[in-house]
């Protein structure tokens, strides 16, 4: 009876390291993935800078040639606006909907290491 009970804890120790090893497997891929996601949000902003810095000089070039330069201007720092805008915000919803799937691995994968503990717990 003693070694069954002890047995019983040893399963369910070997089912929580289990899990525990994991979810620091998941961990460590989410933080490798928020580390891209930054380097990728790093490299997007020298990007939008080189953009912006194009397109001054561009619209400072284009000014010497004509009226109608005003607006070839105001539409390229629009659209760079636009595109820095649409940048940042898809660079977000890839970072949070990568933190929420994460976050739901995780939580399903902790609901099945407690359903495992249970089974444990009612085969003993």
């Amino acid at each position: 009876m003693v070694f069954k009970t002890l047995w019983n804890y040893v399963k369910v120790y070997r089912a929580q390291t289990r899990a525990l090893e994991r979810i620091r497997a998941e961990r460590s891929a989410l933080e490798k993935t928020q580390r891209e996601i930054a380097a990728m949000t790093e490299k997007n902003a020298e990007n939008e800078r080189a953009l912006a810095s194009f397109a001054k000089w561009s619209a400072g070039a284009m000014r010497e040639n004509a009226s109608s330069m005003e607006e070839i201007e105001r539409v390229t720092t629009e659209m760079t606006d636009r595109l820095g805008a649409v940048s940042e915000q898809h660079v977000r919803d890839a970072y949070e909907a990568e933190a929420r799937a994460a976050e739901a691995m995780n939580a399903s994968r902790a609901a099945a290491v407690f359903a495992n503990l249970d089974e444990v717990k009612g085969k003993s």
